[in-house]
């Protein structure tokens, strides 16, 4: 899997992510996935290169998982490096959570390299370890939180367990939480530091002067090429080409990196439903009214589903033609099926339990997902 965009998939917030990896020897590499229900990359299989891929808006409309998510397995020296994973936030069925993390070794997760990654805008961790992770050899990542209440650099659920063999070196963060059995020559600045080129346009090279510059330590196989008198602590290196994640194409007719709206401006941002927004105002849509991106290039028909939660029916308000519906549950079950239509905008759900549901409309080529909660 080389040189993809890939987005806009599992509107039911499962397992099946965009990439989900299985067997040996995958490749994934210079892909941005974006605009997944949960995790963007998942499975890991055994041996795997995952790098250089621009990751962001996972975690949709699913909580405790990752732009980049694996568990519970021996991985076979795996390894993810050079990824940008950014701009993630989560949801549980009541729009409340703080798990949407940036490379997620859940459970045990055993043999994997963790090494030159950059991630923001996190809503929880930028790497999180959970039980007892072996062998997770954790090399010259940047890993940079945010001012929210629950956003650190790494995070670890004991649940009784231990690490082992998992050495943490040349981390450039500003959140002095790390989780390791070794630990060396890691930079460690206050939340509000500004160590790079320039930040806000993504040029994460330090900056001459930078607290991370010949502040690492070698690491054969992984550092030999570095510029000054020692290694830079961090994914970037002063002095060395720059790199950028991501395919090496765009769009017909778009020039320069793409926004959520397949702008090249950056005009526009993904709230936390994923809705393509013009202009980064910050406001958030309030619970029932999140609408699924389902198009690179623009957002999908916006259509009210309320109330929502629901008693008993909801009503689609702003239906122009025809639509096709079908009601599942969280397994991808069908429960109700119809169609609606402008003056026939109902839908009788009494007849099903309290929980939440996924509905799909459907009118030609335009597909609009929602999810439904009844009470």
């Amino acid at each position: 899997m080389i040189n993809n965009y890939i987005g806009n998939f599992n509107y039911l917030g499962s397992y099946e992510a965009p990439i989900r990896l299985g067997g040996t020897n995958n490749k994934v590499l210079h892909n941005e996935i974006f605009n997944a229900g949960r995790d963007g990359i998942n499975g890991g299989g055994r041996g795997s290169d995952v790098g250089y891929n621009d990751i962001h808006h996972t975690n949709l409309i699913n909580d405790d998982c990752g732009g980049i998510y694996i568990c519970c397995n021996d991985f076979g020296n795996t390894r993810f490096h050079h990824n940008w994973i950014h701009d993630i936030s989560s949801r549980d069925a009541f729009f409340n959570s703080f798990k949407g993390t940036g490379i997620y070794l859940d459970n045990s997760s055993i043999n994997v390299t963790v090494d030159h990654n950059v991630t923001w805008g996190l809503e929880w961790t930028g790497i999180q370890i959970n039980w007892e992770g072996t062998n997770l050899l954790i090399y010259n990542n940047t890993l940079w939180s945010n001012d929210g209440p629950n956003s650190r650099s790494m995070g670890r659920w004991v649940n009784g367990f231990e690490f082992f063999n998992v050495p943490v070196y040349n981390t450039l963060a500003n959140n002095d939480e790390l989780h390791f059995t070794e630990e060396k020559n890691s930079v460690l600045l206050n939340l509000d530091a500004a160590p790079f080129v320039d930040f806000a346009n993504r040029n994460f090279m330090p900056s001459a002067g930078s607290p991370a510059v010949d502040a690492g330590t070698f690491i054969e196989g992984f550092t030999d090429d570095f510029t000054g008198a020692a290694l830079d602590a961090g994914a970037y290196e002063l002095g060395q080409p720059y790199w950028v994640p991501g395919p090496d194409w765009t769009p017909q007719g778009m020039t320069g990196r793409l926004d959520c709206n397949g702008d090249a401006n950056g005009s526009a941002y993904i709230d936390k439903c994923g809705t393509c927004v013009e202009g980064n105002t910050g406001v958030q849509p309030t619970p029932g009214e999140c609408t699924v991106i389902t198009s690179l290039a623009q957002a999908v028909t916006r259509l009210t589903l309320y109330p929502n939660p629901s008693p008993g029916t909801i009503k689609i308000q702003g239906l122009r033609e025809n639509y096709h519906y079908i009601l599942n549950d969280l397994q991808g079950r069908p429960v109700i099926s119809g169609w609606l239509s402008p003056g026939n905008e109902t839908i009788d759900i009494t007849s099903l339990g309290k929980g939440t549901y996924i509905i799909k409309l459907t009118a030609g080529d335009e597909i609009i997902t929602k999810k439904i909660i009844i009470e």
